[in-house]
């Protein structure tokens, strides 16, 4: 009996594994560069006005990237069309030089915690504007942009 309880336990532990993720996308940057122009846009529903969530942004970045840190501009737009804007950096190296997150080859991903225990006080579509806020028109070696918004533990 204790014998298969192990299995069982284990085989529902990994079934629910991803199923806090209420939404996770990931939008490729131009292999040109990121223009100061070009808004990475992420539209998604929320039905639970109940739940706390935390919301990432995910980064991936060469080792050809130039800087420390990436700024972003951040356009967060609810249902009713009322709209909040935030400047975020994010530090993608040490002070050392050593890249944040997991590396295969020369390409660096890591994910940046943005807001934690947030509750939506709407049900429908949420968007999400983000743009890149460094003093260069065309941002090279940044790869890709994504926002993942998580059930809280």
């Amino acid at each position: 009996m204790r014998r298969a309880i192990l299995p069982i336990l284990l085989l529902t532990l990994f079934a629910s594994c991803g199923r806090d993720i209420v939404y996770e996308e990931t939008q490729d940057i131009d292999r040109y560069g990121w223009c100061i122009d070009s808004v990475k846009r992420f539209e998604f529903e929320i039905q639970d006005t109940n739940s706390f969530c935390n919301m990432s942004f995910l980064v991936r970045n060469t080792g050809d990237y130039d800087y420390q840190n990436l700024w972003f501009f951040v356009e967060f737009v609810k249902p009713d069309m009322t709209f909040t804007e935030d400047t975020v950096q994010l530090f993608l190296a040490d002070d050392f030089g050593k890249w944040v997150g997991s590396g295969i080859g020369s390409i660096y991903s890591a994910t940046y915690e943005y807001r934690d225990s947030i509750r939506f006080d709407q049900t429908g579509k949420y968007l999400i504007n983000i743009r890149h806020g460094m003093r260069t028109d065309s941002l090279q070696g940044i790869t890709d942009i994504g926002v993942q918004i998580k059930l809280c533990e």
